[in-house]
């Protein structure tokens, strides 16, 4: 300790300015790095729409309904890492969609009045949101009064505990959610109709769709496949190609930066030793079991489902291969290990018995405190309501209504509905299932209080059984990937840009697997899933460069970045192979044409052109404007576009299509009666367009505006 007060007593200052100079290096980087805004300011703010800041507190606050919303829906479900991203990109929607709504709904004037408001939660014809709600389960109707007593007994709830308390504020914050949802898409609604209000069909429209759907043609064609001309006998140069991407601009351009990205992958998968490791456990496990096999502790202790008290029904049971075993063999008895789903199990049966599934079943709970202390006061309520039931003094049903701390069941007269085994608290489930029978009553107790209990009815019984499962799964050991990450990380280290890259993955047989058009707030990654660190890695690295060793799941992935393409049209390098079968498509055309141009103008016949090529004459016959589709052929618009654009019988010019070329002759054609009234038509067309708008309304707006999306400097 000496020794440490005289350095500190020689060389404080010195320290001093180090720890200051140091500190401050900290800040200047942070203020470099791209996650911190200290020189661009605004450091709290995920994006915009048009100009409107859109800060993380919004965000946040929009994505914890999202996300309280969606655990209400799925209580049972787990958010895993697909979920968390798939809500982050719900809460923006939401935000931006409300922002440009909102803008919307104030210059135009639209609001929803006093009586409105009432009228949609609590009016003969609701929100259909609040009906859903709302509505009986036993009899499909709606009741205006039921939300009313909801709403009342929300606002004048008195806990009795601090976890009432908790669960009271959670319902209250969930129904305030549940009400500016319900507002929106009422404002939404009345928007919409707004806008679908002057949809207007001219007459002439209604015509043409009229003659589009009527007019039919019948044709006889010849067809001169692309493929016919082989590729080595087309030239296609760099040139050809950037002619052809700037003479189709709005066809290749983007509204977002993308990037592609190659990259393999390294499999975490059990080693030889693993598997040994697996083995040696599960044959040991069973060599005690089977010596001691009424061991109850060992297998309390061992055992996957150690608290299970569930019987299984044949369809239940999950091991596809001990389904049936299970119902054939003595009670008692231990199936040697086996191997399923990645892991090495044994299963003893436990038990076997012949039970309901399900039963009905109604109850009156006397709750109690946590404490226990109102514990006796419970008991002597519950007990003088279940012996007046008993000698039939008093009614189940009314005495539920009265009495019952579950209000939910209390309105239906203490009514549970049908239950399934497992589904309630232990000494619920065994006089359910394993104690009572339909229409005998019980008081019994449980955590929550003093409950009287009616079973009501049984569904039919069935052979189930008890299990206890003892297993191994067969797993990657530390050491395992260790040496995985390790085989990763050396090959990209050696192999540092994207030549050596592709050379070594083929020395390698590794498979090169590809992501396109990666945006920057995007999570999920084709032929891999959900991946942001790969993403995030993608825009921070220039083009040909290697990634470090990025984990995924399983995995580990080290990838390339091919090419980084900005906001508008796409460079050749990225989209180079598509645009070459166009290319190449049209240059095949090119020369195809210049076969036939000579004969076509000689204006021979169909049956000359066809042994001139080679290719037999066909037919195809109703064809029409609006179907987009030829018999035969499939879609192909510039087909039918210059096929109704012919005189009949007349020949046409050599057409090209989308993978061949046509020489058609047009046979017949049979034009659709005129009607006297198109008002139908233009209604029907009308409707088609208000259907558009509930789909499309919100994306075209959103066009309008500038939305800046900057997510990814935070997520």
């Amino acid at each position: 300790m000496a020794v440490f007060i005289k350095i500190r007593n020689k060389f404080g200052l010195l320290i001093s300015v180090v720890i200051f100079l140091a500190l401050g290096l900290f800040v200047v980087q942070a203020a470099f790095n791209s996650n911190s805004s200290l020189l661009k300011g605004h450091s709290n703010n995920l994006g915009s729409v048009d100009g409107e800041a859109i800060s993380a507190q919004d965000f946040n606050a929009e994505l914890d309904k999202e996300t309280d919303n969606y655990k209400q829906q799925n209580p049972k479900t787990n958010i895993d890492d697909q979920t968390t991203f798939s809500l982050r990109d719900q809460a923006w929607n939401t935000i931006v969609n409300n922002a440009i709504n909102e803008r919307e709904y104030d210059a135009l004037g639209i609001t929803l009045s006093d009586a409105e408001y009432k009228d949609m939660f609590q009016g003969n014809d609701p929100n259909p949101m609040v009906r859903q709600q709302f509505t009986d389960k036993q009899t499909g109707m709606f009741n205006p009064q039921s939300v009313a007593n909801y709403i009342y007994n929300l606002n004048n709830a008195k806990p009795k505990t601090d976890d009432e308390a908790k669960q009271i504020e959670t319902a209250r914050q969930q129904w305030e959610n549940f009400e500016q949802y319900v507002v929106q898409d009422q404002l939404q609604k009345k928007y919409k109709d707004l806008i679908k209000k002057a949809v207007y069909v001219p007459k002439w429209q209604a015509e043409l769709a009229y003659s589009d759907r009527g007019d039919k043609a019948t044709i006889s064609y010849i067809v001169i496949p692309y493929y016919s001309v082989p590729d080595t006998s087309v030239k296609v140069t760099d040139q050809d190609l950037q002619n052809y991407v700037n003479a189709n601009k709005e066809k290749y351009k983007q509204a977002e930066e993308a990037r592609k990205i190659h990259f393999v992958t390294f499999s975490v998968i059990p080693s030889s030793d693993d598997t040994a490791q697996a083995l040696k456990f599960i044959n040991s496990t069973y060599s005690k079991l089977e010596s001691n096999p009424n061991d109850t502790d060992f297998i309390r202790e061992n055992a996957d489902n150690p608290n299970d008290q569930v019987y299984y029904t044949k369809d239940k049971i999950t091991s596809a291969k001990m389904k049936d075993t299970l119902f054939k063999i003595p009670v008692g008895s231990i199936i040697r290990p086996f191997f399923e789903d990645d892991s090495y199990k044994i299963i003893k049966l436990v038990d076997r018995q012949s039970l309901s599934d399900s039963v009905k079943a109604k109850h009156i709970l006397f709750a109690t405190a946590q404490d226990g202390s109102d514990s006796a006061k419970a008991y002597r309520q519950a007990d003088s309501v279940f012996q007046l039931i008993k000698a039939k003094k008093v009614d189940f049903d009314s005495m539920a209504v009265k009495f019952s701390a579950d209000k939910t069941s209390a309105e239906k007269g203490g009514d549970l509905g049908w239950i399934k085994q497992g589904q309630t608290v232990k000494p619920f489930n065994k006089f359910l299932f394993f104690g009572g029978k339909p229409g005998e009553m019980k008081l019994l107790k449980t955590q929550f209080g003093y409950h009287i209990v009616q079973i009501e009815e049984a569904s039919p019984a069935n052979t189930a059984v008890k299990l206890a499962y003892l297993s191994r799964k067969l797993e990657p050991s530390n050491a395992t990937d260790k040496d995985i990450f390790n085989k990763a990380n050396n090959f990209a280290l050696k192999n540092n840009s994207d030549t050596l890259f592709n050379v070594a993955a083929r020395g390698q047989r590794l498979q090169v697997l590809e992501a396109d058009n990666l945006k920057h707030n995007d999570y999920n990654i084709p032929n891999l899933g959900v991946n942001r660190d790969l993403v995030k890695w993608a825009y921070t690295a220039k083009v040909g460069e290697v990634s470090p060793v990025i984990s995924a799941d399983s995995k580990y992935v080290v990838a390339t970045l091919v090419s980084d393409n900005p906001k508008g049209v796409q460079s050749l390098s990225s989209i180079r192979a598509v645009v070459t079968t166009e290319v190449t498509k049209q240059k095949k055309a090119a020369v195809l044409i210049a076969k036939l141009i000579v004969p076509c103008e000689l204006n021979v016949s169909l049956k000359y052109l066809a042994d001139f090529t080679g290719q037999p004459v066909k037919k195809a016959q109703s064809l029409s404007m609006a179907s987009q589709y030829v018999p035969g052929i499939g879609a192909d618009g510039k087909l039918l576009g210059s096929v109704f654009g012919l005189k009949q019988g007349q020949l046409s010019a050599p057409i090209a299509g989308e993978n061949a070329i046509y020489i058609v002759k047009v046979d017949t054609f049979e034009k659709s009666q005129p009607v006297a009234d198109y008002s139908m038509i233009q209604q029907q067309l009308s409707m088609q367009l208000s259907g558009a708008i509930d789909y499309t309304l919100t994306d075209a707006i959103k066009k309008a505006m500038k939305v800046e999306d900057e997510r990814y400097n935070f997520f």
